[in-house]
């Protein structure tokens, strides 16, 4: 598979995948790509929350960029959040607890979350908060404000546990939740302030394990047991803000996809006009939404049938990471289908359920280069979270890539602006 002009992806024959070999202490060149920026994360550290459980998902805010930096994390009957960048601006092994926040109910068990924004807009459309939407064992929803540090809404509907959680790509208020109870529910998350129960505006009938939105928003994907793959419409009503809605729709039609796994399947995710989804025995399978066709499948190794992982996606499309039953984490080049690196720490040898990529923000001194950014990379395995990032090096390495285009630039602007003063006095 070749990346095309247009960044499509292209199938081809399979390609070899190998372990990168880590680069030797040596000058580094300026030139550098993304690719070689996460071939170099080093670990920077380790962090151990305190309720003794597995960390079942964890998840950064991308609602919004300034908030961006808040990174969350769900795990026995506790959610926390933590300040992936703010400190010192050395500090790359920084990550602080913001809010920790304790389940209350007799199954308190904490499975899944997702961001939200944009709950309670002002008169000019604007709202400063973000919200973490947690699903548990007890069948609720919990709507935390971050802002104001409490639970703002509880939504009610499911009859068994919630297992995963999906916003809508446009419409952050919208949320897709899948529960134990062979239901997926879409849920509009602002009516809890003024109708609590206009909240729940569908019920679709399904035994899933994950879902997730269409880019457009227009429909969403279920993954199951034994590798079943569904394609769900949403009806046009409930995305139209204008349009009078019907509450409490029961919907059971839907189009069951060509199977791709064998197992259940275990995460799904939307990328560009593809779908990648992942089994319990570690394969990754990329195929076009349109026609379902397999363009890329990926094994990740080491995966046993009881540990599941979620993997992600990085903001440009460009890369996936997944973990697996040892703890490693694999980065990979998500449209060659090739290992890019690695990721194991010697003290971790449990299974990583999650693994995410923070967004991709150019560091300050390297604002003018759009093809250097600064990667983290944060894994869950047990009550852990290993945060990898940058080493010093590569970092100053960018920030002096940064100077020289910045002097170049000042430099060329200045050689223009004689030019035109040349000119200028001729025809005078």
């Amino acid at each position: 598979m070749k990346r095309t002009r247009e960044g499509e992806l292209k199938a081809d024959g399979e390609a070899d995948s190998k372990e990168a070999v880590q680069p030797e202490k040596k000058k580094l060149r300026k030139d550098l790509k993304p690719a070689e920026v996460l071939s170099r994360l080093i670990l920077r550290r380790i962090i151990k929350e305190n309720h003794a459980s597995p960390i079942k998902q964890i998840a950064f805010n991308f609602t919004k960029l300034a908030n961006s930096n808040l990174v969350a994390t769900v795990g026995g009957n506790q959610a926390s959040v933590y300040d992936n960048e703010h400190g010192v601006a050395k500090n790359a092994g920084h990550l602080d607890l913001m809010i920790n926040y304790v389940n209350p109910g007799k199954k308190a068990e904490l499975n899944t979350c997702a961001w939200l924004g944009d709950l309670d807009p002002d008169d000019e459309g604007q709202d400063t908060d973000t919200y973490l939407a947690v699903g548990s064992n007890d069948s609720l929803i919990h709507i935390i404000s971050i802002a104001r540090c409490r639970v703002i809404c509880v939504l009610q509907g499911h009859k068994g546990a919630v297992i995963d959680l999906a916003v809508h790509p446009q419409r952050s208020g919208c949320l897709l939740s899948v529960g134990a109870d062979n239901t997926v529910r879409l849920w509009d998350c602002r009516n809890p302030y003024g109708e609590p129960e206009k909240s729940c505006l569908a019920t679709f009938e399904t035994s899933a394990i994950v879902a997730t939105f269409s880019p457009e928003g227009t429909r969403f994907v279920t993954g199951g047991s034994g590798g079943a793959l569904r394609e769900w419409a949403i009806p046009g009503e409930y995305l139209d803000d204008e349009e009078e809605k019907t509450i409490g729709r029961t919907i059971t039609e839907c189009k069951l996809l060509p199977k791709k796994h064998r197992v259940d399947v275990d995460c799904v995710r939307a990328v560009g006009g593809h779908y990648v989804s992942k089994d319990i025995e570690g394969k990754i399978v990329v195929w076009q939404a349109m026609d379902s066709e397999i363009v890329r499948t990926i094994r990740v190794p080491d995966c046993r049938l009881n540990s599941r992982s979620r993997f992600d996606v990085s903001e440009d499309g460009e890369f996936l990471c997944a973990g697996n039953s040892a703890g490693a984490v694999f980065i990979y080049d998500l449209h060659e289908g090739t290992l890019i690196s690695k990721l194991q720490s010697g003290r971790s040898k449990h299974p990583a359920h999650g693994c995410v990529f923070s967004r991709h923000c150019q560091l300050r001194a390297a604002s003018r280069l759009p093809g250097l950014f600064e990667h983290v990379a944060l894994v869950c395995a047990e009550p852990f979270i290993y945060r990898w990032s940058m080493p010093d090096e590569t970092e100053e390495t960018i920030a002096a890539a940064a100077k020289e285009e910045e002097e170049k630039a000042d430099e060329d602007a200045k050689d223009e602006s004689a030019a035109e003063k040349e000119n200028g006095e001729e025809d005078a």
